[in-house]
């Protein structure tokens, strides 16, 4: 009887992991999808995306650009594909790392599944151009899963190599060389003396990491003045959204996007996810007032901690993901309830996060049919091959949502899709300017000086339509 539920769990999972590599597909790319380095990349200047480029340093990021310039058809599906097998490895790693951490099945499989259907997963899963977070997620859960699994010389070396590629996928990853220490503490798989050890190492490779970063970066990056205008509201505000986003199931498109706003679904989301929460982790917080509870607790503030001092959004709620998780599979392992009822009120919960996943996801889905029409009609529209083009984007005023619900010149891609829809064959460069709805009046005087100036074409962005003027 256990191999054959084995068996059944197996044939679930694989069949659930197809269904979900699928609908990624399917999803097409929008906003910065369409400017950051993992779309086809044509520069000729390979080492400028290896090397530190501005604030950032992801060379697989870079690498995975020039992988997709070879065919560019696979973009978005090659995107999609990995970042759905990293989401699906991660979750498997919370449950192994779980059980190794000696919690009850019941309780790692309900952290397994709740990281893998989160809400906060949302941002990152649905996105096109999140391969470092996924990554960077996923290299420090197999720097823990190393170190709490192997005898401590070869611990040693595999949680600073995985910590390493965790921060090369992205920045916030050097989190990870804290982390690791800090868990294999709290759940004695080393001690103090150890502990201190481990962290010397840890800071010692995180400065030769930045002296490393030093030496290759070829220019001093201009920094998005979001990332350090600081405050106390700021940081109160981060909080908030790093508190809501990452813990709860509630459809927040409803309540940041009027358009798909329904009060109906609202609730349901809440009511539903409610009973995990009232009866079965919030009656259980004191028992993680030890050092193993607050262990997790300071993981999970450290991993979002580069966030909540510069800049969170949905997506960066994915970072502290795989902390929450093992959060939650510690209070329900130690929790007295029901085994029956923990699992009927996990299922209530899983229902709250497929409506909110699902009403995200279509919206998603909308904003990159509304990109794939316009890119179409463009190209419909331009009838000879063009080098330079100049694309004048409309402001309607019109509100977003994350990367969910996104205004149509930025489903567009602010016309940098076109290179990628056309294999990078044309247009060579794009020059862009946004004006006002009520500016409209000075198109005509602007269209003939860009011509003059040596445009081939220029395209009005004009709500979910694009108009093209050849020269």
């Amino acid at each position: 009887m256990q191999n054959s539920n084995n068996k059944l769990i197996y044939l679930v999972f694989i069949f659930c992991s197809m269904l979900f590599i699928y609908l990624l597909s399917m999803l097409q790319p929008t906003f910065d999808d369409w400017t950051y380095i993992t779309k086809p990349n044509y520069d000729t200047e390979f080492y400028k995306y290896i090397v530190p480029i501005g604030t950032y340093w992801r060379p697989f990021d870079g690498l995975f650009g020039y992988l997709l310039s070879i065919n560019h058809k696979m973009f978005p599906f090659l995107n999609h594909t990995i970042i759905g097998l990293g989401h699906i490895a991660s979750s498997l790693l919370i449950y192994i790392i779980s059980k190794h951490l000696d919690f009850k099945k019941q309780a790692s499989l309900i952290a397994s599944i709740f990281f893998f259907i989160s809400p906060a997963m949302l941002g990152t899963v649905l996105g096109v151009d999140s391969l470092n977070q996924i990554y960077s997620q996923l290299w420090g859960l197999v720097a823990l899963f190393t170190y709490i699994k192997y005898n401590y010389n070869n611990r040693k070396n595999y949680y600073l190599l995985f910590s390493l590629l965790a921060t090369l996928s992205k920045e916030n990853g050097i989190m990870w060389f804290i982390i690791i220490p800090l868990i294999a503490f709290t759940f004695n798989f080393s001690d103090k003396k150890r502990l201190k050890k481990e962290l010397c190492l840890s800071l010692l490779f995180v400065i030769l990491y930045f002296i490393i970063r030093l030496i290759l970066s070829n220019y001093t990056p201009e920094i998005n003045s979001e990332y350090i205008e600081g405050g106390v509201i700021k940081y109160i505000k981060n909080f908030g959204k790093f508190a809501t986003l990452s813990f709860f199931s509630i459809d927040f498109v409803s309540i940041f996007y009027k358009p798909y706003r329904n009060v109906f679904i609202l609730i349901l989301t809440a009511v539903l996810s409610l009973p995990l929460y009232i009866s079965i982790l919030f009656p259980n917080i004191k028992r993680i007032n030890n050092k193993q509870g607050w262990g997790i607790i300071i993981a999970i503030l450290l991993t979002a901690l580069p966030h909540l001092l510069t800049l969170f959004s949905a997506m960066h709620s994915y970072a502290a993901l795989g902390m929450i998780s093992l959060l939650v599979a510690y209070i329900i392992d130690k929790n007295n309830t029901e085994k029956r009822i923990t699992t009927y009120c996990f299922i209530l919960y899983v229902l709250s996060a497929i409506i909110v996943d699902t009403r995200h996801y279509i919206a998603s889905y909308k904003s990159g049919i509304i990109g794939v029409e316009m890119i179409n009609e463009t190209i419909k529209q331009t009838h000879k091959p063009t080098v330079n083009v100049y694309c004048i984007d409309i402001d309607k005023d019109e509100k977003k949502y994350s990367s969910f619900c996104v205004i149509p010149h930025e489903a567009f891609g602010w016309g940098y899709s076109i290179i990628s829809k056309t294999g990078g064959e044309w247009p060579k460069t794009i020059s862009n300017k946004e004006i006002k709805e009520k500016d409209k009046y000075i198109l005509p005087k602007l269209i003939n000086k860009k011509i003059k100036e040596g445009y081939d074409h220029i395209w009005i962005v004009d709500g979910k339509h694009v108009k093209v003027i050849e020269k």
